[in-house]
């Protein structure tokens, strides 16, 4: 429920006037407005009105929640094989005013759930986005590009806290045991402007946020990360002048704004000067930018048709032919199309496809 202007205007009008009726009850008066005393009692408004100022205001309080402090949270648990427990998984998105710095969080845990060596593995894609990694419980082995499971056990444990760059290939990880994690994806001209570098680098203005994560339990702890997080990103710096974005989680939404900022910002608009500016501001070029929006437009696209042939959807998202799509799929994710909707659909370790709804 939204609050029109007119909403606004009839809810202040009767809150004014409710105040009166107050100030008039306090002082001894026996009639006010369309309110009366009575020997038996006072006689006021129908129940409808007060009900509709109940609502709007609940409408005003929801809508200032909604716009700082609100958790919109996407559960997808699974009791998946032998499991013991359902496994929780959970996409959380920002609150709105932080969606220009936030592009999402997911938290995974498997506490209590008995899991075989190979569904402890997760698959994860390529993407563009600057990630925080914080793991509670349990330990992480993670590794680049697609591994074999023996070689994946080999890779060093990872620290507590794992600051890692954007992925332009798949990326995996393992926990030899239970595991309880999350992980916070930042858009790179937001990490940047918190203060942190291309190569990776955390913003040290973040760090009293990501412990109130680490200290609280996490039901309690979102609301406070946010408090805390909003504060930091409105003080911090905006010397790319990205302030006027309203933020979204599509990665093709914040492609498009850095386009139209490439012509509007910086000294010289020619296409290298733009292309200079955009490497500077994400560690991209304009083609690897449009290969992460391309492979989002194929989700975007068969989630809302899943009968779309594969020709039709290489011809909407932009792709010269369908082998051409297949190609770019593979690449970002190792595996091709087929055999990845196959894994998605059978092996607990692609849960995170499957929490995103990435069926390609």
């Amino acid at each position: 429920m939204v609050c029109s202007a007119k909403d606004l205007i009839s809810l202040n009008s009767r809150r004014v006037s409710i105040s009166n009726a107050s100030a008039q009850l306090a002082s001894g008066k026996k009639e006010f407005g369309s309110c009366a005393a009575t020997s038996t009692g006072i006689a006021c408004e129908p129940l409808g009105t007060i009900l509709s100022d109940i609502c709007l205001t609940f409408c005003l309080l929801r809508e200032f929640w909604h716009n700082h402090f609100t958790v919109y949270r996407t559960k997808a648990s699974f009791l998946w094989k032998g499991a013991s427990v359902p496994i929780n998984s959970q996409l959380i998105l920002p609150p709105k005013a932080l969606a220009s710095c936030i592009a999402g969080s997911i938290v995974r845990d498997t506490l209590g759930a008995k899991l075989s060596d190979a569904d402890r593995v997760n698959y994860f894609p390529a993407s563009p986005l600057f990630t925080i990694t914080l793991t509670l419980s349990g330990q992480l082995h993670v590794a680049d590009g697609i591994l074999e499971l023996q070689a994946l056990r080999k890779q060093p444990v990872a620290p507590a806290r794992l600051f890692q760059s954007p992925k332009t290939e798949p990326h995996m990880s393992w926990s030899s045991g239970p595991i309880w994690a999350m992980t916070i994806a930042f858009f790179p001209d937001a990490w940047l402007r918190l203060g942190g570098t291309l190569e990776g680098r955390p913003p040290e203005n973040i760090q009293n946020a990501l412990g109130l994560l680490e200290a609280e339990y996490l039901d309690t702890a979102w609301p406070s990360f946010w408090s805390e997080m909003l504060i930091v990103w409105t003080q911090s710096e905006d010397s790319n002048r990205f302030a006027n974005w309203t933020g979204s989680d599509r990665i093709k939404d914040w492609t498009y704004h850095l386009m139209g900022k490439l012509v509007q910002t910086g000294p010289g608009r020619g296409m290298r000067s733009a292309q200079r500016r955009l490497q500077r501001w994400t560690g991209f070029n304009k083609q690897t930018l449009e290969f992460f929006t391309k492979v989002e437009d194929v989700h975007r696209l068969i989630s809302a048709d899943p009968t779309t042939s594969p020709a039709d959807l290489a011809a909407e998202a932009g792709f010269a032919d369908q082998s051409h799509m297949g190609r770019a799929l593979k690449r970002a994710t190792g595996f091709s199309p087929v055999r990845l909707n196959q894994k998605i659909a059978t092996e607990e370790s692609f849960w995170c496809y499957r929490l995103l709804g990435e069926r390609f």
